[in-house]
């Protein structure tokens, strides 16, 4: 959760930079083949949220493609044990402006990342404050901060939860915003602050929507962790892995190839190799774009359920269960975001769930070990 208590900073501790977390390997196993491409335009970038699970994917691909890197996270919910140590790390709220203008007065950044937002819908409507407060506040503050110390170029996480609960698909940038729970208007409000503060400080961004991000590093030495997500795939491994009874099927009889919910499923991997061109085409003169990620072979929830049976060689039981099943369809059309990235999904679904699976198999186990958790 972000806020802006001074209470909330903790200075880094002595070290290289910052706070050092205990490893487990050498860094160089962490590196992954897609990132190893150097962006140009983009040196060294602070990754807000870096220990979290799409956080800390985007710092490994940063440093496999010899960028600099800086982290602040307030661990809330983000885990200093999937993060290489020699990097600088600041356990600091994104909301605290002389914590983060202190971060960038020691270590002056390209871009700031910024992937620490909550995305739970229900969640939203529970916490409204809270969604707001992380989504909205700390973001705001966070610029405040970077614009004090001169940095005019930010990457915005953003999902397909503006587009509200029954949108047309396949959801392009011209689809209609009309969010319907403080989640999607807590982006919504980030989205345009950032188109002002182009026109009125120069400042520079790229926000990115993206569905359901899964999968991990294909070594198996990074990935979600820990488990207990409430993504589909990751609760479809709880049932192979025996941590959950069942996959709940939120409707039936929907229009779709089965009648359960459709969705697109993007490899983690696949979302980085994206996160690092779109940063690296921020202007540096003010202006900004917005790019949508897909596959492009969205998947239903029944569909999903027999490729994880199929991979893990266990039952995946399904039980349908009530709850709301808008939107029974989320996808999108990336045509544009490939064009102007340059950029293609190399996973599969069957890529996601293995790599996820062999996650689970080997790395996680290996990481509780060393953490000491379960």
């Amino acid at each position: 959760m972000a806020g802006s208590r001074r209470g909330d900073w903790l200075p880094p501790k002595k070290g290289v930079g910052g706070v050092a977390a205990p490893r487990r390997r050498a860094e160089s196993e962490m590196a992954c083949r897609p990132f190893q491409k150097r962006q140009r335009g983009l040196v060294r970038a602070l990754v807000v949220g870096g220990g979290g699970y799409l956080g800390s994917h985007i710092v490994h691909g940063l440093l496999a493609a010899n960028h600099g890197v800086v982290v602040v996270d307030n661990f809330f919910s983000g885990h200093r044990e999937l993060l290489p140590r020699q990097i600088p790390i600041f356990s600091c709220d994104a909301g605290y402006m002389a914590g983060v203008e202190d971060v960038l007065g020691q270590h002056p950044v390209d871009v700031v990342i910024y992937c620490a937002g909550l995305s739970d819908s229900a969640r939203s409507r529970q916490y409204p404050f809270h969604y707001y407060h992380n989504n909205f506040i700390a973001v705001f503050y966070l610029l405040q901060a970077m614009l004090r110390k001169n940095v005019r170029r930010f990457l915005f996480s953003s999902n397909f939860s503006i587009h509200g609960p029954e949108p047309a698909v396949p959801i392009t940038e011209r689809s209609p915003r009309q969010p319907e729970d403080p989640l999607g208007r807590s982006l919504c409000a980030v989205e345009d602050l950032l188109a002002d503060l182009a026109i009125s400080e120069k400042l520079g961004y790229a926000v990115v929507r993206v569905g359901n991000v899964a999968g991990a590093l294909p070594s198996g030495k990074l990935g979600p962790w820990p488990s207990g997500s409430n993504r589909l795939i990751a609760m479809a491994l709880d049932v192979a892995q025996g941590l959950r009874e069942f996959l709940p099927v939120h409707g039936e009889g929907l229009p779709t190839v089965d009648g359960s919910p459709v969705r697109d499923h993007v490899h983690v991997c696949d979302v980085v190799e994206a996160y690092l061109s779109a940063a690296a085409r921020i202007p540096a003169t003010g202006g900004g774009d917005c790019y949508l990620l897909g596959t492009g072979r969205p998947a239903s929830v029944i569909q999903v359920a027999k490729r994880v049976e199929a991979l893990t060689h266990r039952p995946i039981a399904l039980r349908v269960t009530p709850g709301d099943w808008r939107p029974w369809a989320v996808h999108a059309d990336a045509t544009r975001t490939r064009r102007e990235l340059a950029w293609a999904p190399r996973h599969d679904l069957d890529s996601i769930v293995e790599t996820e699976w062999r996650w689970r198999m080997d790395g996680a186990r290996q990481l509780a070990a060393v953490a000491g958790k379960d």
